[in-house]
């Protein structure tokens, strides 16, 4: 038991420098396609890290991406929302529930009785997971910085605010749920079957 802790960590530890590097090499984990709008991929190793080593490691990576996200805005702003951005309720909180919902989802589709079946869910979760976080940390960027937003995009008012918010979820947002659905999947199995003390699963 001792070992396999030790074993975990060490991986988590890796994840974490990965999701490092992917934060802070440009266009790999925040691709900016606007000053408003960047699409992400760190919350793809949080959802495989969730799925493979439960919602303790799970809420770890979700805080890890939080973090790296804060610090990102805290030394290097890239687009004009990024100093918001310094604030941890809206950089670290919605990534550590992110993180934390995502391993406890995990948690009970590894239940399930069948492998095929478990997959679907993992990919419909991703989706649904990944939807969740970009909504979350929008809706507290409005809640903290509405105002300023609105100003700096040169808004009426906040209904258009939150349409600005709806358009970046039901765009950039969709595209990163389908991307999670796609690679999330893909990743977790391929890590299985290379390293099968990975497996945390029942075998059926």
């Amino acid at each position: 038991m001792k070992n396999k802790n030790i074993r975990q960590m060490t991986i988590i530890a890796m994840f974490i420098a990965i999701m490092a590097v992917m934060t802070f090499v440009p266009q790999i984990g925040f691709i900016s396609i606007t000053p408003v709008i960047a699409f992400t991929l760190l919350h793809i190793p949080v959802l495989v890290g969730a799925y493979l080593f439960g919602w303790k490691y799970g809420a770890i990576l979700g805080l890890a991406f939080g973090l790296l996200s804060f610090f990102r805005a805290l030394v290097w702003p890239v687009g004009v929302l990024d100093p918001f951005f310094v604030n941890p309720l809206i950089s670290v909180l919605p990534r550590l529930l992110f993180g934390l919902l995502a391993g406890l989802t995990f948690d009970f589709i590894k239940k399930l009785g069948k492998k095929p079946l478990r997959g679907i869910f993992l990919a419909l979760s991703s989706f649904v997971l990944t939807l969740f976080h970009s909504t979350v940390v929008l809706l507290m960027l409005g809640l903290f910085n509405g105002a300023a937003v609105i100003t700096i995009a040169a808004f009426s008012s906040f209904a258009s605010y939150w349409l600005l918010m709806g358009t970046i979820i039901i765009t950039n947002g969709l595209s990163e749920a389908v991307v999670a659905a796609i690679i999330v999947p893909t990743l977790v199995f391929a890590l299985k079957k290379a390293v099968p003390n990975l497996n945390t699963e029942k075998v059926s």
